[in-house]
């Protein structure tokens, strides 16, 4: 099956992020992948799609402050612990259960708190 890379946005947390997923209709573990800085989460597509095409459901939200409609004035809202709970409620909003995380440089200090 070949599988694609779809954009949709997903209120959590009381923020709306820009999510990437592909591989939604497996039947796989759910694999979040957070971006770091000054990436987006379209720097996960060639891995997403991979991992897809192994029957794993992928999702990669734009974090805090990528998101367009999630950048806020007050940085307070950037703080880790706030990030740290948006990708806890994208995987619950995803299904939930047991679930992998790929993280690459401040997307991996989110992954390493969670």
């Amino acid at each position: 099956m070949s599988h694609t890379i779809q954009i949709e946005e997903k209120t959590v947390n009381g923020v709306t992020l820009t999510v990437r997923t592909s591989g939604l209709e497996n039947d796989g573990d759910l694999i979040l992948f957070m971006h770091g800085f000054p990436e987006n989460a379209k720097m996960w597509d060639p891995a997403m799609l991979h991992m897809a095409e192994k029957g794993f459901r992928c999702i990669a939200p734009d974090q805090r402050g990528y998101s367009a409609k999630a950048r806020f004035d007050d940085i307070t809202n950037y703080r880790v612990p706030n990030m740290v709970a948006d990708a806890f409620a994208l995987v619950e909003a995803y299904g939930g259960g047991k679930f992998h995380i790929v993280g690459h440089d401040w997307g991996s200090v989110i992954s390493w708190r969670m």
